[in-house]
């Protein structure tokens, strides 16, 4: 027995008359065939619809793709896509940047950072006194010398020198933190060198501030107690050591 569509022999115990799901829908449509006109699909139209379907397109999609409208940007000039009447009368700018610079209650004024043009209101821009553009302008213009709290750093370096003299001032101290009495067996780390006088205050001589008379063995916690105490009572922060 052959299906009764494309005349395909049949397989099966069963009794079918078609070989397949789409022969079967294929025996029962008696609409039509049809090719969108935008994007070159094959469609099916049921008998209801062919009086009715008079545009050619195979969705609502493809409908309005053909009816898009163009116009220009009122401040920049670019070309805009309309993809609907409504669409059409209600915008006249390109994006959201064209938008706000043609908002007159706005102010065209320069990032501090990379110096980029930004729009921002004048309310704004009158309390801000460092205007950014960008979060990345907004972290670099917080940073280091560009900071309102900044009162020059600290330098790690402490000479070349330094990690010889620690080494000895570790060894003259048993390895033993001189305020608490804790050891680096305890700890199980290694201790901190602190210096008694700033080495800031040295202006550079790395030989004057490392003399093992300055310095002093600490452990971590000790250290950090220290460091706080001078913070609170000397200006600026990078006295400390």
């Amino acid at each position: 027995m052959n299906c009764q569509t494309c005349d395909k022999p049949l397989s099966g115990r069963h009794q079918k008359q078609f070989c397949s799901r789409h022969c079967a829908n294929a025996r029962y449509l008696t609409g039509e065939y049809r090719t969108c006109q935008r994007c070159g699909k094959s469609f099916y139209l049921s008998p209801s619809l062919i009086s009715r379907h008079k545009n050619g397109f195979c969705s609502m999609r493809c409908s309005r793709g053909l009816l898009v409208k163009t116009g220009k940007c009122l401040q920049c000039g670019k070309p805009i896509l309309y993809r609907s009447k409504r669409e059409a009368a209600e915008r006249k700018y390109c994006s959201l940047v064209c938008f706000r610079m043609a908002d007159k209650r706005r102010e065209i004024t320069s990032c501090s950072v990379c110096g980029k043009p930004i729009s921002r209101p004048r309310s704004r821009i009158l309390r801000s006194q460092y205007p950014v553009c960008s979060a990345a302008c907004f972290v670099i213009s917080i940073t280091g010398e560009n900071n309102p709290g900044w009162t020059g750093g600290t330098d790690s370096y402490r000479g070349p020198n330094w990690d010889q003299q620690r080494a000895v001032v570790r060894k003259r101290d048993n390895h033993t933190c001189q305020s608490c009495g804790k050891t680096k067996q305890n700890l199980q780390q290694q201790l901190d060198v602190h210096h008694i006088r700033p080495y800031r205050l040295f202006d550079g001589d790395h030989k004057a501030a490392n003399q093992i008379d300055n310095l002093i063995t600490l452990c971590h916690k000790c250290h950090l107690l220290i460091e706080n105490r001078l913070r609170k009572t000397s200006s600026p922060r990078n006295e400390l050591d």
